[in-house]
């Protein structure tokens, strides 16, 4: 494809960068992305993923100056509850975030159980419960678990 086709096409489609829906009704997205039909591939999803994960990196590194002192796991902890929970949510854990802080893993896991997060979420928070405590990866997921 050439550069003219692509330059055609935005211009007969336009942009728009939230799901829409198009005169025929089929919710779309970007440049007549047809989500309805055709979703999107896994490939983009993880493009996406890759994204939203330096997104609330970002956030982490402009709000909470200390996480990046833990262990890659216990970060693996704060960049899913933020991924979840967007930043403000995150912040909620006032408790949590100071025990992480302090590096008091059993009051930080103990704040995840302790709040409405654990029963919303189920096993999530379980997972996350364990990373905390453990500061081990082989928790955060089953041994049946699918590659990607």
């Amino acid at each position: 494809m050439t550069n003219n086709v692509t330059a055609f096409i935005l211009r007969n489609e336009g942009i728009r960068l939230h799901p829409y829906h198009c005169p025929g009704g089929y919710l779309t997205i970007g440049v007549g992305r047809n989500l309805d039909a055709l979703g999107i591939t896994k490939a983009e999803a993880l493009y996406l993923l890759a994204n939203d994960i330096r997104r609330v990196e970002r956030s982490l590194d402009e709000g909470l100056l200390w996480w990046r002192e833990l262990s890659e796991v216990r970060q693996a902890v704060l960049i899913d509850m933020c991924f979840n929970l967007g930043f403000n949510g995150l912040l909620r854990f006032v408790k949590m975030l100071m025990a992480l802080q302090r590096g008091d893993w059993s009051q930080a896991a103990a704040e995840i159980r302790n709040s409405d997060y654990y029963s919303q979420v189920g096993d999530r928070a379980k997972r996350l419960i364990r990373m905390v405590e453990t500061d081990e990866w082989g928790v955060a997921w089953p041994s049946t678990r699918r590659e990607l």
